[in-house]
């Protein structure tokens, strides 16, 4: 009799034991992969819109920033977002706390120029946000540069340009110009005036720490619960 009990007791602990990390690992997708709803400051981390070459009459060469109004006459460059993963001055990223607005968002990293292969640093910082329904945001403001690393030293500066809502900047999980409904998508417009300077680039979530150690932590608890039934 005690023997059974002992093993009733057993095989009710590993069933709670096993509920716990199937729970964890759940909560811990949620939290890496869904809309940051919650978070602090979320980061994605960007890639060329495939649909950007298809309007620069290239579609070979996809670009995350196009400036080829500047400088006046119309034979600037555009930028690669998504091709300098680890790379110097590391990869493109746009982050911003959903639940402080007033701090602005921030695009920054390396880019590659299309037409030489140089990378150029870049820092744009945009203001006036408002929350989006799908977890992005609008923003009203924008300004920046991107600067060469070494070489020839050049620079742009970058200024936003208001749409006819208002908007400079929008950052939303609606697929815009993707062969689907859904994916994030950040756009924004430039000067010089009626341009067609702008950004556009697709973005893929970087999962906030807490969520990659609760996932990592529950993986390897039902490793040990494994062994101990083997």
């Amino acid at each position: 009799m005690h023997r059974c009990i002992v093993k009733f007791v057993r095989a009710a602990y590993g069933t709670f034991i096993a509920a716990v990390v199937f729970t964890a690992i759940g909560i811990s997708l949620v939290f890496m992969f869904s809309a940051p709803a919650t978070a602090a400051t979320v980061t994605f981390l960007l890639g060329d819109h495939p649909d950007s070459g298809l309007f620069q009459g290239d579609p070979t060469s996809p670009y995350g920033l196009r400036v080829d109004e500047q400088p006046p006459g119309g034979n600037g460059p555009t930028f690669s977002v998504g091709t300098n993963l680890g790379g110097l001055g590391g990869p493109m990223t746009i982050s911003w706390d959903p639940a402080d607005l007033l701090a602005g968002a921030t695009i920054t990293g390396t880019m590659e120029r299309n037409d030489d292969g140089t990378f150029w640093t870049t820092t744009y910082t945009m203001s006036g946000l408002s929350a989006a329904e799908d977890g992005g945001f609008k923003a009203t403001d924008g300004s920046g540069s991107v600067d060469e690393i070494g070489g020839l030293l050049r620079s742009f500066s970058l200024t936003s340009e208001q749409n006819g809502s208002g908007i400079a900047f929008e950052f939303d999980n609606d697929g815009h110009r993707l062969a689907t409904d859904d994916g994030w998508v950040g756009r924004g417009w430039l000067l010089p005036p009626d341009s067609t300077d702008d950004w556009i680039f697709t973005a893929t979530l970087v999962p906030v720490p807490a969520a990659v150690w609760l996932f990592g932590s529950a993986l390897g608890l039902l490793g040990w619960i494994r062994r101990k039934a083997a």
